[in-house]
Order: C-alpha cells, then sequence, then structure tokens
C-alpha cells in the first residue's frame, strides 16, 4: 500500500481475509488500535538486499521511501481524535520502529478473548493519519468524470465520478470558494447498474446536474433540487430505434438553458433541451443530428462558442473527428451538416472533449486509441477565423525527485472544464482524465506557467 493509493484487481484476491471499514467513533476516545504491514528499516536495511529493476531501481523515484522490508511496530497505541478523517495519534504510545507509511491501522471493536478486526484507517505520518471513511467512496476503477458546481450553487468546483467497481456515482468537491483551498474525500450520490460515461451541468439557477450511461442501457438523470437535496435517480426516454446510450455529454444554448447530448446504440447523434429557462422545466423530445448511416459514431462532446452557438464534435468507430455547428447563436437554431474535422497527422481517437481557453476560444482534446493526448485551438473567440494545427501533448506526470520524467500509462477518456470558482482574474482550464486502469488524474493551465505536470486527483 502507499499513502493514497487506490488500487483495481483484474483478478479478485481469494486467500486475503476480508476486512470491512469501520468509521472512527465520534465519542470514546482514548482508543486503542494496532498498526499492522510492512516498513523500511534504515538501521537494519541500510542497502538493498535484492537486485534493483532497471533502469536505476526504485530508489531514483522515490527518494528515501524505497527498499521496503518488514518492519517492528508496536502493536498497540491510542488514537486521541478524528477531524475531518484525519486521525491523531497519540505520540508516546505510537512507537514505530522503521517506516510504515500506508500501513493500516487496526482498530479491535471486538474484545481481547474475542476480537472482531476493522480497518480503522492508513498510517501517513506526521502524527496524523488518514482515517478509511477518507477510502471507503474513492472510485477503484473509474469509468468517466465530470465537473460542476457545488450543491448551493456556489463557486465551488464538484468533481463527479462513475466507479465501475462498486456500481456507485461518486463525488468531493472544494472545501472553500477558493481555489488554492483543497477537495474533500469522495462520498456517495447513489448507484446506477453498471455506469459509464457521464456528463455534469448548471441548472439554470446555478445547481448541478447528472447524467449517466449504465449498463442496463438507461440514461439516469439526478440534480439538486430547489431544497438543495439531490433527487433520486431516475431514467430519461429514449430516442426512437434507440435501445441504450454509448455516451452523453451536456452543454447550453445562447440563453443558457441545459441542452443534452447523445450516441445512440444504432451510433447516431442526438440532442435535447429544456423547453424553458426554468431549472426544472421538461425536457423537449429529442432531435436526430443526422439521419445519415454513412458514419457510425461512438463519441461526443458539445460545447457553446463565445458568440453563443453551440459546435458538437464527434468520434467515429474508425478513430475519425467529425463536427457540426448552429447555423446562429439563438436557442433551438438549425445546425449544419457533420463534416470532417480536420485530422492530419491526427492517430486514431478514442475519446475527446472541448472546454474554453482563458481567451474563451475553444480547445478540444483529443485521446488517442494508442494512449497519446492531442489538442487543437479556434484561432481566435471568432468562429470565422477557423482552427489551428492538432499539437501532440506531453503526458508527464508530477514527480520532481525522478531520475526520469514519467507519463501516465495509456489515457482511455478525457474531460476539458474550468475551475468554478472565482479567481479574480482569468478562468483556469483544467483537464481531468482516466487510463486503462480507472485512475484518475488532472492538470490546470495558466497563462504565465502553461499547463500543470499530471497530478493523482485521489489526494
Amino acid at each position: 500500500a502507499s499513502d493514497w493509493g487506490i488500487g483495481h484487481l483484474a483478478t479478485a484476491i481469494t486467500d486475503f481475509p476480508a476486512m470491512p471499514i469501520q468509521p472512527a467513533p465520534s465519542a470514546g476516545y482514548p482508543l486503542g488500535i494496532s498498526l499492522a504491514g510492512y516498513g523500511r528499516d534504515a538501521e537494519l536495511f541500510p542497502t538493498a538486499p535484492y537486485p534493483q529493476p532497471s533502469p536505476g531501481g526504485f530508489c531514483p523515484y522515490f527518494g528515501p521511501n524505497c527498499w521496503w522490508t518488514p518492519a517492528v511496530i508496536d502493536p498497540y497505541c491510542l488514537a486521541l481524535n478524528d477531524n475531518n478523517n484525519a486521525i491523531q495519534l497519540e505520540a508516546g504510545s505510537c512507537k514505530i520502529i522503521g517506516g510504515n507509511s500506508g500501513s493500516p491501522l487496526i482498530w479491535n471493536t471486538g474484545t481481547a478473548s474475542s476480537p472482531v478486526y476493522r480497518i480503522m484507517g492508513v498510517v501517513h505520518g506526521g502524527g496524523v493519519q488518514a482515517a478509511a471513511p477518507r477510502f471507503l467512496y474513492a472510485p477503484r476503477f473509474a469509468g468517466g468524470v465530470a465537473l460542476a458546481s457545488y450543491d448551493d450553487g456556489s463557486a465551488r468546483t464538484q468533481v463527479f465520478a462513475t466507479d465501475r467497481d462498486s456500481n456507485r456515482v461518486v463525488r468531493r468537491y472544494r472545501q472553500s470558494t477558493s481555489v488554492n483551498d483543497g477537495f474533500t474525500t469522495y462520498s456517495s450520490l447513489g448507484t446506477v447498474p453498471t455506469p459509464g460515461r457521464m456528463a455534469a451541468f448548471k441548472l439554470t439557477n446555478g445547481k448541478p446536474a447528472l447524467v449517466v450511461t449504465s449498463g442496463d442501457g438507461n440514461l439516469y438523470l439526478s440534480y439538486v433540487n430547489s431544497s438543495g437535496s439531490w433527487q433520486a435517480w431516475a431514467t430519461l426516454d429514449k430516442p426512437s430505434g434507440v435501445s441504450s446510450f454509448l455516451d452523453v455529454d451536456a452543454a447550453y444554448d445562447a440563453a443558457g438553458t441545459n441542452q443534452l447530448y447523445v450516441i445512440g446504440s444504432n451510433n447516431l447523434p442526438y440532442t435535447r433541451r429544456r423547453l424553458t429557462t426554468d431549472p426544472y422545466s421538461a425536457w423537449g423530445n429529442w432531435q436526430a443530428l443526422t439521419t445519415s448511416t454513412a458514419v457510425s459514431f461512438q463519441r461526443i462532446s458539445a460545447i457553446r462558442r463565445a458568440d453563443g452557438s453551440q459546435q458538437v464534435f464527434l468520434v467515429s468507430t474508425a478513430g475519425d473527428v467529425y463536427t457540426l455547428w448552429q447555423t446562429s447563436p439563438a436557442p433551438g437554431s438549425g445546425w449544419t451538416s457533420i463534416t470532417p474535422f480536420e485530422t492530419r497527422g491526427l492517430p486514431a481517437v478514442a475519446d475527446l472533449d472541448a472546454a474554453w481557453t482563458e481567451q474563451e476560444q475553444v480547445e478540444v482534446f483529443a485521446v488517442a486509441t494508442n494512449g497519446e493526448l492531442w489538442t487543437r485551438t479556434m484561432v481566435s473567440q471568432v468562429p470565422a477565423d477557423g482552427w489551428g494545427l492538432w499539437v501532440l501533448w506531453p503526458m508527464q506526470l508530477y514527480a520532481p525527485q525522478a531520475a526520469t520524467p514519467l507519463v501516465i500509462d495509456g489515457l482511455v477518456s478525457i474531460t476539458a472544464s474550468l475551475w468554478q470558482e472565482a479567481t479574480g482574474a482569468a478562468i483556469v482550464p483544467v483537464v481531468l482524465a482516466t487510463d486503462q486502469q480507472g485512475n484518475i488524474y488532472y492538470t490546470t493551465h495558466s497563462l504565465n506557467a502553461g499547463w500543470e505536470d499530471w497530478r493523482s486527483f485521489y489526494h
């Protein structure tokens, strides 16, 4: 284990005893807990007792935290309190010989003669440990990621994810309206049958809403109602001739009204919008964006441009990119025909998304089937000015102590948006992505520094 490690097992481990997560009690301290696991003892094992992998071994990547070996751990200590999923241990009774970062904190909720063990937390260091509920709903295999505002509509970013391991939709949000503040731990918004692709959007009152594709073929919707509570998951009707959904996205028309976009089981794109600007108004009928079956589509992304018109980007089952846009910046406007979106030099694409730059130009992010990430940006805010060329985007991970730069091992999905916090200056673009193992990463952009190195979104 590691401090913030979340693992997805392709094959279940059957010979390891299952141990339920147990939240720490709200009262009754001091609480006796045990520490178990492996740590590095620098005195007993100052150098590696076995060959290092090439190139360079583990130590260049992890600094002093390398060559983890069995450590001697005091079997009993006291937990003083649990504040916002951080457990403070009593220093005098919690003596560990050797490092032990990432080991579980085990709590006997039974008696000495009849123990009942629960995982209470994870050792992190500095005298404050991570409580187990911090990891309870962290997505183990993310199938989709989306971003919108906080429940009350305030300028706080809220990130959502579907977890294909637990069939849950989970979320975490900024702890305040400051873009420099951290995020809460993940919490659950309930279950959806085999959740997959998702989209988040803001209602006209600023409150968030979600749509999620599912393994049972339905498109599920949930949103924060007028009383401030999340509405139970409900299914939306399907376009005629469609039995399930391959992808979903959401955008806004020129009046700010919500508009949904999907790819149906027939590989055709559809859209629908609310009938009025009332945040809870009914949805209009589905409209096919094309009836031609000459090209089969699998992915869709939509965005409102600076002039108020919407543009849609499509990925075909062959990996080619197409586009269409509204003929005027007006709600309910007609659409152009679907045309190829220049792909010279671009590998076959698996997924894409679009968002605004600081200058309110549209930028498209495309994940290639070989795991590479490419971008293409409008020349200006004016759609008629056209687009720049596709540019390969490095996927270097944040690892300042690494001997050689580390990169993400193959992206499979991409979500582009903006931090919701008011910065008092330029908007802050953010991109979230998932890899083949279902891990979530993110990066942000600034005019001065460009794109940051990618970081895990589990911290």
